[in-house]
């Protein structure tokens, strides 16, 4: 969903993959940098 200003939220329907982009780090998407941070409630 794009919510302006260049962002996006996205949301996972399966646990593994939201964990496997976490452990991941940081990637670059089509030239773009691609940051993720878990929001507060699972940290």
């Amino acid at each position: 969903m794009d919510i302006e200003n260049d962002h996006f939220l996205v949301k996972f329907h399966v646990k593994e993959n939201y964990l496997k982009v976490i452990d991941k780090g940081q990637s670059i998407v089509f030239g773009y940098y691609l940051m993720v941070e878990p929001p507060q409630s699972i940290q």
